[in-house]
């Protein structure tokens, strides 16, 4: 794992959300879906939040990890999806074109 990586699941009523700090990469993939299934168990909030705002760097593999596996996850279990970016995640956001297809605010 990255050495400046971190995860962490905050769940309450109305909001789930997942806060990634540092590097995201191939290497912190096990630790993301860990907490996405974490987020999505039972009993769940009827909106999940991917929280990138601490996100330094994030590469094609963390852009799947974070941001399109638990966007079709929270899809396939009806609830509301967001992501929260800052300047490390937005770039990639628009590069790879996700920002056309997830709700996603830019926080500096």
């Amino acid at each position: 794992m990255t050495e400046s990586f971190s995860v962490r699941v905050d769940r309450g009523d109305a909001v789930t959300t997942v806060t990634l700090t540092g590097e995201i990469d191939l290497t912190t993939r096990a630790a993301i879906d860990e907490a996405v299934a974490e987020a999505l168990a039972e009993p769940r909030a009827p909106r999940l939040v991917v929280d990138l705002r601490a996100v330094t760097f994030i590469d094609s593999s963390g852009l799947s990890a974070a941001i399109v596996v638990p966007a079709r996850a929270a899809e396939d279990a009806g609830l509301d999806f967001k992501v929260m970016s800052g300047p490390g995640a937005t770039r990639a956001l628009e590069v790879s074109g996700l920002d056309r297809f997830v709700q996603h605010d830019e926080i500096d």
